[in-house]
């Protein structure tokens, strides 16, 4: 792996994933070539807030993503922070609990062919989640409104779980989507699956509403 990865850009395309509570994972990533700095240490930091960034070589940053147990059922209580730097032919990803998107992406590896088409399986997977924690919320709104229709009472502590979750799924999809540019030139690293991975994402984020 070091020998591939020596001389900046890989000769094939890499997708590395791994587990920030392994000091080994820490020590390989901090030497990691191909990679600005500032991408290097995306890879670590301690924000938990969604952001991308990039200077027209890479992308790096932070997205959010459901626990790996919430496969089926992705729950807002049960999140936690996907780490990535993108370069050419190069996508790496790091996590401190396991999270579902990398899993149900990792099933999928054989259909990609790229880094890019990786990230975008990822995206996707995420965009996926997002998608079904906000089915998942609209169904107990609409058992919330049933309720009052009838003049019965609901729960306080349901009304504000429902009141912080809808508010969650616009959020993480502006974090993924609100990217900054800190070189303001022509990139030269292509990201064609970003515009599919959009419509995705707007069709997401409209499911809460």
């Amino acid at each position: 792996m070091e020998a591939a990865l020596a001389g900046g850009i890989p000769p094939m395309e890499l997708w590395l994933h791994f587990d920030l509570r392994d000091a080994r994972a820490h020590r390989f990533l901090q030497a990691l070539p191909g990679l600005p700095p500032v991408a290097r240490a995306a890879l670590d930091e301690r924000a938990e807030i969604a952001h991308l960034d990039t200077d027209g070589t890479a992308i790096w940053g932070t997205l959010p993503d459901f626990h790996h147990e919430a496969l089926e059922a992705p729950d807002p209580l049960q999140m936690g922070v996907l780490h990535m730097p993108m370069a050419p032919r190069l996508l790496v990803t790091a996590r401190r609990h396991p999270l579902r998107a990398p899993q149900l992406a990792g099933e999928e590896a054989v259909s990609a062919e790229t880094a890019a088409q990786q990230w975008d399986i990822l995206l996707r997977a995420i965009l996926e989640g997002i998608g079904r924690a906000s089915a998942a919320l609209s169904q107990r709104m609409n058992g919330i409104e049933d309720r009052l229709l009838q003049d019965r009472d609901v729960a306080r502590f349901k009304l504000a779980r429902t009141r912080r979750d809808t508010l969650l799924p616009p959020t993480l999809v502006t974090g993924i989507f609100g990217m900054n540019a800190t070189d303001p030139s022509p990139s030269s690293f292509s990201t064609s699956s970003t515009p599919s991975a959009r419509a995705d994402a707007a069709r997401a984020a409209n499911t809460s509403h």
